[in-house]
């Protein structure tokens, strides 16, 4: 609750512009069989704003490490992306391979204001479940 309020002190005083953060994170993904059943993560990025945005999707584990998920039918730890003026990018793990999960960490590579935001559904175990971005 403490840092709730902190941030919220911080950002209501402009001392936080989470319009200039480098990053966006998702705090969870999975993507792999477990039992023969598939569990996959969609990522959806979308470019609000009149710029083109650039960058890399990255899939880590728990100690920050890149962890490599099937992505059409290519083992990958790393993905860019470019996105266009009012842009989407949809992308969805396979679901096939070895179960790993982590974080997925979207790295913007255009400096000072960003408008590039983001969603998470990933579907374990045939249930789905969303989870928006945190920008850093």
């Amino acid at each position: 609750m403490r840092l709730c309020a902190l941030i919220a002190i911080l950002v209501g005083l402009g001392l936080v512009d989470f319009s200039r953060a480098d990053r966006l994170i998702f705090p969870q993904f999975v993507s792999g069989e477990l039992n023969g059943v598939r569990n996959s993560t969609r990522i959806i990025l979308r470019n609000n704003g009149v710029q083109p945005e650039t960058g890399q999707i990255q899939f880590l584990g728990s100690s920050g490490e890149p962890v490599e998920v099937m992505v059409g039918g290519q083992a990958v730890s790393a993905l860019p992306y470019s996105l266009q003026p009012f842009g989407t990018l949809d992308l969805r793990t396979d679901g096939t391979g070895p179960l790993t999960s982590g974080v997925v960490e979207v790295q913007i590579q255009n400096q000072g204001a960003t408008s590039l935001e983001g969603s998470l559904i990933y579907e374990v175990l045939g249930a789905r479940v969303s989870v928006v971005s945190s920008p850093l």
